[in-house]
């Protein structure tokens, strides 16, 4: 594997990881995640503004952000009740799943 390719994936990962650990550490779970997810919209905004949103897209960035709404706080309540150990994994673990059967149910994807 191509070592930068390698180095952004470890990168990927590291980052991913702590930002749940940040949301699990905090006293305010909800805070620190609505703080994350601004910080990533901010971040992100330039690109934006550059590029632009072609109109045909903004039914999947509705859809995106409402999944991802849903996402976010069920991660933030199921840190409420349960460890990082516990946690982190299957919600990991679950998306893979969920997109491979919402792709083959919706979308007509073989697996």
């Amino acid at each position: 594997m191509d070592p930068v390719a390698f180095s952004l994936v470890v990168a990927s990962a590291v980052l991913h990881a702590s930002w749940n650990l940040v949301v699990k550490a905090s006293e305010d779970r909800l805070v620190a995640a609505a703080a994350q997810v601004t910080f990533g919209a901010v971040a992100f905004f330039p690109v934006l503004v550059v590029s632009g949103v072609p109109t045909e897209a903004w039914v999947s960035i509705a859809a995106s952000a409402i999944v991802h709404l849903v996402y976010g706080l069920t991660l933030v309540g199921a840190y409420e009740r349960a460890d990082l150990s516990l946690v982190y994994p299957v919600a990991r673990g679950t998306a893979p799943v969920l997109v491979t059967v919402g792709a083959a149910l919706f979308l007509s994807d073989t697996p």
